[in-house]
């Protein structure tokens, strides 16, 4: 959901201010161009990051189960904005990783990242 919400916020904002104003090309051809541009981003991320230790998607559903703590709006709440932490984190740890030109360090960084949600997960 996190990345559905990542690709398409920026169409929306720019379909809802065409109701309103004027909006440049521009604008609209960004907005038309990000979903692509984040989902290369998230797939590259998805092998830079993923280990035989880790794979990155079950490393987002550790994160997510260590917010878990039983009430479904809490729940959802800690969820959404700790599944968004770690989409952003490890877009950054990629291309840290890829500046650095070590693949391990990537991996690495990237475990350490679901480790330290673990250790500070939600009791119920």
């Amino acid at each position: 959901m996190d990345l559905i919400l990542i690709g398409f916020l920026p169409l929306y904002v720019v379909l809802e201010r065409m109701n309103n104003t004027a909006v440049p090309p521009g604008y609209f051809r960004a907005a038309l161009a990000w979903p692509i541009i984040a989902a290369a981003l998230f797939s590259w991320v998805n092998v830079r990051c993923s280990s035989d230790r880790l794979l990155y998607w079950d490393g987002l559903l550790y994160a997510t189960a260590s917010m878990s703590v039983g009430w479904f709006g809490l729940y959802f709440f800690m969820g959404f904005f700790a599944v968004l932490a770690v989409l952003i984190s490890s877009a950054f740890i990629s291309i840290y990783g890829a500046i650095r030109s070590d693949p391990d360090k990537t991996k690495t960084d990237y475990l350490r990242l679901i480790q330290f949600f673990y250790r500070h997960r939600m009791v119920e």
